[in-house]
């Protein structure tokens, strides 16, 4: 019987995380429904994002966290500003952007360890292996480990996109590839 019981719990749960979750509002608040209509995650989030790499970006009262399809609290709900994961790793800063002229941002893992230490003034989350960061006024990018790959030297940047980013170098605006090089 408890093997019954396990095989059909393993099915279950592999039904649950292969089902889209569709978020729903209720009130002034966010949940998730399966495809039926079923509230599967209820309506109890300020604020919600979609399942991105097996986990959701929410709001509870005063912070952003992280949270699974079964709705346990995988990183908890103490930043400020936060981003989906993206590439195994998650832009985050203690700060909000609506309280705090001094934000400082940072990405996290799946564990909610800090991977790049909180210290750029701002960043984009991972795309291509790299983000794009400033500090200082300075735009650059680093990889999954904080190595910075393209120097901080630019004064304007944008994300990677199909291989290249558009940067702005005294004045001057032109297209790098991923090693820094400039391309057409």
């Amino acid at each position: 019987m408890k093997q019954i019981l396990f095989v059909v719990m393993c099915l279950l749960s592999t039904t649950l995380s292969a089902q889209e979750l569709l978020l729903f509002k209720a009130g002034n608040k966010y949940g998730f429904k399966d495809s039926s209509g079923k509230e599967v995650i209820a309506a109890r989030y300020n604020n919600l994002r979609p399942f991105s790499e097996g986990l959701a970006l929410a709001y509870l009262n005063t912070g952003w966290g992280f949270i699974d399809k079964q709705d346990k609290e995988v990183i908890p709900f103490k930043y400020g500003t936060a981003a989906s994961f993206s590439e195994g790793l998650a832009l985050v800063a203690i700060e909000s952007v609506m309280t705090s002229d001094n934000v400082k941002y940072g990405f996290i893992d799946k564990t909610g360890k800090v991977v790049i230490p909180f210290q750029y003034n701002s960043a984009e989350s991972f795309s291509g292996g790299l983000a794009l960061v400033k500090l200082n006024g300075k735009y650059g990018f680093v990889d999954k480990t904080g190595k910075e790959i393209i120097p901080l030297k630019y004064d304007y940047a944008l994300p990677f996109k199909n291989g290249k980013a558009r940067v702005e170098l005294s004045g001057r605006e032109f297209n790098i590839d991923k090693t820094g090089k400039e391309v057409q």
